[in-house]
């Protein structure tokens, strides 16, 4: 080993070439003083292969590298996965966010990484729906487009159904109306368009009867053929205020006795209490609701 030494202010004061392995003084006396010096600065390493020479020349051991066998190589994993191996396994488990595969180490498989399945993957992660947040789902329901649907306190839907009129709250104006209340409606505009249709009278009809009783459905009784004496009965049913009722009466052509029930009552006018063999007779009558009678106020016979 040599080295170009400036020995200035030593012995000499021109650059010369020492011999360092020339351990005799017979060159230069202080050659053997310079080579004792360098050897101080420059010490031999007596460390092992496991460490390295720090910078103020004191050894340090390399850190321990992992094994690479805590690691499987995927050549389809993207950049969004996980690496993680579980506890007590020899083999880790990979994650992949996405649509790639979950990858891992079945119980009771081996050594084999493989393909996991939901319910596996589920085991290994030991989550239930309440630890990440989810709602557990309901009962499977038939699908279908509904209109009114039937929602649990979880916010999920348990039923559907066609709405109806009776599941629609009632409010101030805002109430419905049901098809026969259109047709009243459209009937009772107030505007009298000439082409109203004309409502045919509701007739009750008797050929003879002793005993005939009207009822409130209908607006006109006719006896057609009389052949006892007759009674009219107090009406039934249910009557509005001035809602008025007709008799028309005719005898099998001999004369017949009327008679008539205690809430029949003459205003104006005499109650007929015959007929006229062969001819028609009109009683007519309006209902007092006041009075619960209904008073004869009119009466014809045929000439």
């Amino acid at each position: 080993m040599s080295l170009d030494i400036n020995l200035t202010g030593v012995e000499k004061t021109s650059n010369k070439k020492i011999d360092l392995t020339d351990n005799s003084d017979t060159f230069y006396p202080s050659q053997k003083a310079v080579k004792t010096a360098v050897d101080a600065k420059f010490n031999t390493p007596t460390g092992t292969t496991a460490q390295y020479l720090r910078g103020d020349g004191s050894l340090e051991t390399f850190p321990t590298i992992p094994d690479t066998s805590d690691f499987v190589e995927k050549s389809d994993f993207t950049s969004h996965s996980i690496l993680a191996k579980q506890s007590g396994a020899s083999d880790p488990v990979a994650v992949s966010i996405g649509n790639n595969e979950i990858l891992g180490r079945k119980s009771g498989g081996g050594s084999n990484i493989e393909g996991l399945s939901v319910s596996e993957v589920k085991a290994i992660l030991n989550y239930t729906a309440s630890d990440v947040g989810a709602v557990a789902t309901n009962s499977a329901i038939t699908g279908a487009t509904k209109t009114k649907i039937t929602y649990d306190a979880k916010g999920l839907v348990t039923a559907g159904a066609d709405a109806t009129t009776a599941d629609i709250a009632d409010s101030s104006n805002k109430r419905y109306v049901t098809d026969a209340n259109l047709t009243v409606i459209g009937n009772t505009s107030g505007t009298n368009t000439g082409d109203q249709t004309f409502l045919n009278a509701r007739v009750q009809t008797v050929s003879s009867s002793a005993t005939v009783t009207a009822i409130s459905t209908n607006d006109i009784v006719t006896i057609t053929a009389q052949a006892v004496g007759l009674t009219l009965a107090n009406p039934t049913g249910a009557f509005t205020e001035g809602q008025s009722l007709i008799f028309r009466i005719k005898d099998n052509g001999t004369a017949r006795a009327i008679g008539y029930g205690a809430n029949f009552r003459a205003i104006g006018v005499t109650a007929p209490t015959t007929t006229v063999a062969n001819k028609t007779t009109y009683i007519g009558c309006i209902y007092n609701s006041t009075d619960t009678k209904f008073d004869i106020i009119g009466v014809c016979t045929e000439a």
